[in-house]
């Protein structure tokens, strides 16, 4: 898993890369729980405190990157498929 720094640093990079080609960025999580962290600390910690109180499967972000495969028009985007969690910080860790 990437840090929020390497993160960030992605999302720049994306939109300074996305002139004259088509580069985006996809930034999934939550996911899964690490091995490492038990399921309750991971839906108290994590889960519970993104907005939409739920993980993202791999069916939505395989049909993210479908969309962004089949795009034309789309670059320079960086697309959260995290259920809001971006927009209230990264939670617990581990």
């Amino acid at each position: 898993m990437l840090s929020l720094s390497g993160k960030g640093a992605l999302l720049v990079g994306t939109r300074r890369i996305g002139h004259g080609i088509l580069v985006n960025a996809l930034a999934p999580d939550p996911i899964m729980h690490p091995a490492d962290s038990s399921e309750d600390l991971w839906q108290r910690g994590v889960v519970e405190q993104a907005p939409l109180r739920r993980e993202s499967s791999a069916a939505e972000i395989a049909e993210v990157i479908v969309t962004l495969l089949k795009g034309e028009t789309i670059t320079g985007e960086p697309i959260r498929v995290d259920s809001g969690r971006h927009l209230t910080g990264p939670g617990v860790e581990g």
